[in-house]
């Protein structure tokens, strides 16, 4: 079959594009990247401290003018004392902020496992022992509440099924921006048996 001229100047400047652009993608193939992708585990690092932090260094709005802020509050939790199939802990309540504010009420508790943070469990149940009060905190103050939580060995494992968890994901009262505390331990999956009670804040380190 015979080209015109036209035809012909037409077919070499195609094959001479494919060509150019066949050693464009061989070199993207065999070449390093400029911008690598993140690693399996970088991703993955990332995304536990997300769901684990849950929501750590949140900039929140309090529900009331003048009260504490998740942001402006650090939470430590430790063993405060045991019997009759209880284990006791203390949560600790700091004003990270530079300004004093308050807390009132019930901290939300529950128990986290996984990369992806998930709860294990019911959340803590209320308690309302020795009644409600307004704690304010000024720049570097503590406020406490206490975590009762009923051993995993008092139930069936049927009815408790004993899971693996890393730790607390805590809501300070009226807050919907949470900490993370890590806390290993073995806790009941399920949401009707184990579930731990939780006391408001107070101003006393000994829960009276």
């Amino acid at each position: 079959m015979n080209f015109n001229l036209h035809s012909r100047t037409n077919l070499t400047r195609a094959l001479t594009a494919a060509a150019a652009g066949a050693g464009v993608l061989a070199l993207a193939a065999c070449g390093p990247s400029p911008h690598p992708a993140p690693s399996a585990s970088a991703s993955k690092g990332a995304v536990a401290h997300q769901a684990l932090a849950a929501n750590d260094s949140h900039v929140d709005t309090p529900v009331h003018p003048g009260e504490c802020a998740s942001s402006g509050l650090s939470v430590q939790i430790a063993p405060y004392d045991a019997g009759a199939g209880h284990q006791y802990s203390r949560m600790t309540f700091t004003n990270t902020s530079g300004a004093s504010c308050y807390l009132r009420g019930w901290p939300g508790v529950s128990y986290v496992a996984g990369d992806d943070g998930h709860q294990v469990g019911g959340s803590a149940t209320r308690q309302s022992g020795n009644g409600v009060t307004t704690v304010r905190l000024a720049p570097g103050g503590h406020t406490y509440a206490f975590i009762d939580q009923p051993e995993v060995t008092n139930f069936p494992k049927t009815s408790c099924d004993p899971t693996s968890v890393r730790g607390y994901r805590i809501y300070p009262p009226d807050e919907t921006a949470a900490k993370y505390v890590p806390s290993p331990d073995t806790q009941c999956a399920s949401t009707s048996v184990g579930r731990p009670r939780i006391s408001p804040v107070t101003s006393d380190p000994n829960g009276r």
